[in-house]
């Protein structure tokens, strides 16, 4: 212990002396004695001469693709072997579940050979978590961080913050010192009440979006986005990765069992729609248990039975005992965004939600009532601000004709259980509410990205390339962007790119002119009579 902290420990040892068992603080003193000893306060992992050679084809083996993340990784590892003791930043890995985050971060700690250690955030509000309790308090505990150093027994291991981004705003606020190389040299827990060096602790975070980041923390970290997978990777990652894996949980090996790539490929297009490989993950998984099930139904010893190759009516069989025990959701058709488009007021979108980005409806309908705008669907106050300015521009290029006037509009986005939030819905909205009033249908095979001023501008918007590729993955081939995200689009694979359209729009009027067959309707000849329920009754009726 440093002489500060051994002067704190003998002080307390002395009280204990004094002590009788049986008495309350007895034991509470006597638990942080034994932390204080067990912490390490100079134990350090041995310093061995890192490899670089191997930490790339570590690297290369456990991760497939993510080429810009690993040049960066090998650049931040390079580093700390010219000078073990440099002040490296510390990474934020930012991009959807599933796409291999923790998993980078433990990739390091091995190629560093350095103790690995998680400290998971999620849904943490209480500052203690880091800072730990008063010893006053009952139930006191030193804080995560003091807790994993105690675990692994050394003070230089690579911490992972999983989940950093789901923090309250006084844990933001208590990692501010942790990560911070001037300050966390004297880092201290308030059960510990002595200051301990987290200087030699490599810290790597990992989070699902920058939203809701507070700024001064995220200065304080290097932002390394992964995006998510394409259906290529994930089929790659799969045939290398995945099925080995499943094979290996379930004491079998390929020599059984064939799950053949357009297995594989089938289950990616139909039956999984995430951004990373956990659920195709376990798809596969019930794949391979089934027919290892009817192998021991037709009586085959897995020793000794000949190769059982996954095919297509397995593989029906597969998906609906997923359908009955597991997953209880329908598959994936394509088709189905094009019939809920074929109507006026519907245009597609993308949004960020907690899963990352997704493909979202914007459905506008009109009713009669007092001029309001009800808008449903868990949405963030970035969207509710997007959709009044969307109709006052609707309003302002119709100035001759109150579109208000005896009708109320209602916006919704489906689903109702999913929050969603961000500036990149401005021009769906538009066009929704354009489609809404004209009457005529927007195309079903283009989804649009973007804000919007006032003035009709389009404001580009973050996570443009994750967005593409999830239009990639539902089979959308048209895409209007912003003119200054271009720059983002460059950055996707040249296979997407190639299959898909990509549409830059400088202003609404040219969101509008590429997302209608015909192009943009008349914004000054709309001929809306109000809304008149009496005169639908008798049109209805005739």
């Amino acid at each position: 212990m440093p002489t500060n902290v051994q002067k704190q420990a003998l002080r307390e040892l002395w009280l204990l002396r004094k002590m009788q068992p049986q008495q309350p603080e007895y034991s509470s003193s006597h638990a942080y004695l034994e932390l204080l000893a067990d912490l390490p306060w100079q134990k350090a992992s041995e310093e061995k001469e890192l490899d670089l050679r191997a930490a790339e084809e570590r690297l290369n083996t456990d991760h497939y693709g993510l080429v810009k993340v690993k040049q960066r990784i090998m650049k931040y590892l390079a580093v700390l072997k010219l000078k073990p003791d440099a002040r490296v930043p510390v990474l934020l890995f930012v991009g959807p579940p599933g796409v291999g985050k923790t998993s980078l971060a433990s990739s390091i700690a091995a190629a560093l050979d350095r103790k690995f250690v998680r400290i998971s955030l999620s849904c943490v509000e209480d500052k203690a978590v880091i800072r730990g309790h008063q010893r006053s308090d009952i139930g006191s505990l030193p804080g995560r961080l003091i807790e994993g150093l105690k675990r692994v027994g050394v003070c230089n291991p690579v911490m992972l913050l999983d989940d950093i981004d789901k923090t309250g705003s006084d844990v933001a606020l208590a990692l501010l010192e942790v990560l911070d190389p001037e300050q966390n040299k004297t880092f201290k827990d308030h059960y510990l009440n002595v200051p301990f060096d987290l200087s030699k602790v490599i810290f790597i975070a990992t989070a699902n979006s920058m939203h809701h980041f507070p700024p001064p923390l995220l200065e304080r970290m290097e932002v390394i986005e992964l995006p998510r997978y394409t259906p290529e990777e994930k089929l790659s990652i799969a045939m290398r990765h995945l099925i080995p894996r499943v094979l290996d949980q379930h004491g079998l090996t390929s020599e059984f069992i064939k799950i053949p790539e357009a297995m594989v490929k089938l289950v990616i297009q139909r039956y999984t729609r995430e951004d990373g490989v956990r659920d195709l993950e376990r798809k596969l998984a019930a794949a391979v248990e089934v027919a290892k099930v009817e192998m021991e139904v037709n009586g085959h010893e897995i020793s000794t039975s000949p190769v059982l190759v996954v095919d297509e009516a397995m593989l029906e069989k597969v998906l609906r005992a997923m359908w009955e025990n597991v997953l209880r959701h329908h598959s994936f058709d394509d088709k189905e965004i094009a019939e809920v488009v074929s109507c006026p007021g519907v245009s597609l979108g993308l949004v960020w939600t907690s899963f990352g980005a997704e493909v979202q409806l914007v459905e506008a309908i009109e009713m009669v009532g007092k001029g309001n705008l009800l808008l449903t669907g868990q949405l963030g106050d970035v969207i509710k601000e997007s959709a009044r300015l969307a109709l006052t521009w609707v309003s302002a290029k119709v100035a001759d004709i109150n579109l208000l006037e005896g009708r109320d509009i209602h916006i919704h986005l489906p689903p109702l259980g999913v929050p969603k939030d961000g500036p990149s819905l401005g021009v769906a909205l538009v066009t929704s509410l354009i489609s809404l009033f004209s009457k005529k249908k927007v195309r079903c095979d283009t989804a649009m990205i973007g804000g919007m001023a006032p003035s009709g501008l389009l404001i580009p918007v973050g996570g443009v390339k994750d967005m593409i590729l999830t239009t990639y993955h539902c089979g959308i081939k048209r895409v209007i962007v912003p003119e200054r995200n271009l720059e983002d689009i460059v950055k996707l694979p040249s296979a997407i790119l190639d299959s898909m359209e990509i549409l830059p729009a400088k202003t609404v009027e040219d969101v509008l002119e590429k997302a209608f067959e015909r192009g943009c309707p008349n914004l000054t000849n709309f001929a809306i009579p109000p809304f008149d329920l009496q005169s639908r009754i008798r049109r209805s009726q005739c």
